[in-house]
């Protein structure tokens, strides 16, 4: 019971934040209001924090959300979208290289704990083999929450260069009109999450909470089943969760240690921003596609954290989710393929 008051409590913080954000009209109110509040309180020394299933509740929200984005209109599309995704993987790959290096040069990190901080994305698979190779999930946290605030203070930023988006009124939308949906749609929509429950844990995948309702729900709304979207306040709650989330990881962290351990992570994060901005600026041109969408799903960050941004903003978010489900798969093959390989120690150079 402490537990569950603890974590409504932190939710009702995040939840302050994120109306006093969107009575300023800052985008993202939800997600970065609740950061900004949790993670001011923490750094005063106030006890926060979530319990750690609800992140997994989040997660089956997110997933059907992202899957109500695809539509029958969408397998046309997808070989439309390969090139994209070619460019995609390789940007992830460089991004990966080049913080590793900067992490092990700058950072003095051994090299389990510099690989798994590199990682562009998929920190519930990093956490869950960190401490089995030895890696410091300390560390390795702060960088992916440093790196991920960046991002996410950086996108609105960058999306109002490239679109013209009302990215303040976007956050509105959904609280200014009525939402309508039939009890049929509502099942189907339940159906997804509590399967996705069911086979993340029956099959213990990584990832699995946000995957499998994900790809449920879009081969439903592709079949034609349903054209149901999730109801605003789930989304609103799945937002509040992601950011309080992050907010919480400050708690028990000097000033200086944060800059210690996130400025490298920080600086490279707000790097591969703007190259993400730039390279997703040309792709878009060649291929004909949007700019905003492959900014986010260019974006080294979390396929949760993009994918609450796109449908935030309702930024096609059936292709930022085609990109992020193969980005995750890449990363879980590429990370057991190095926990498999890495039976030496750590190393430090």
């Amino acid at each position: 019971m402490n537990k569950l008051l603890l974590g409504l409590g932190t939710l009702a913080v995040g939840f302050t934040g994120g109306l006093l954000f969107l009575y300023l009209n800052i985008p993202l109110p939800w997600i970065l209001g609740s950061f900004a509040t949790t993670a001011l309180l923490a750094q005063l020394r106030v006890k926060l924090a979530l319990p750690a299933t609800w992140r997994s509740y989040a997660m089956l929200i997110i997933g059907t959300m992202l899957g109500a984005g695809f539509s029958v209109d969408v397998l046309p599309n997808i070989i439309r979208w390969l090139p994209s995704i070619a460019f995609m993987l390789l940007l992830t790959a460089i991004f990966f290289w080049v913080v590793y290096r900067c992490l092990m040069r700058f950072g003095n990190m051994d090299q389990t704990t510099a690989f798994l901080a590199a990682v562009p994305g998929g920190f519930s698979v990093v956490s869950a083999i960190a401490e089995d190779m030895g890696g410091d999930l300390k560390r390795i946290a702060m960088c992916h929450t440093s790196r991920m605030v960046v991002l996410l203070v950086l996108t609105p930023i960058l999306i109002g260069f490239i679109s013209d988006y009302d990215l303040a009124r976007a956050s509105r939308v959904a609280l200014d009109h009525g939402f309508e949906i039939s009890p049929g749609a509502i099942l189907l929509l339940l159906f997804c999450g509590s399967f996705g429950w069911v086979a993340a844990k029956a099959l213990r995948f990584n990832s699995g909470m946000l995957m499998f309702p994900l790809i449920l729900s879009a081969g439903i709304h592709m079949a034609g089943l349903s054209e149901a979207h999730v109801p605003p306040m789930f989304s609103i709650a799945a937002q509040l969760v992601i950011g309080c989330g992050i907010g919480t990881k400050f708690q028990g962290y000097k000033f200086k240690d944060i800059i210690k351990d996130s400025w490298i992570s920080g600086v490279m994060g707000g790097g591969c921003a703007v190259a993400s901005f730039l390279i997703a600026k040309q792709i878009a041109g060649l291929l004909n596609l949007s700019a905003p969408a492959l900014l986010l799903a260019y974006m080294p960050g979390g396929a949760p954290e993009l994918g609450v941004i796109a449908l935030a903003l309702g930024i096609e978010p059936a292709l930022v989710a085609t990109h992020s489900m193969i980005r995750v798969l890449g990363l879980i093959i590429a990370m057991s393929m190095y926990a498999h390989r890495s039976k030496m120690g750590v190393r430090r150079y």
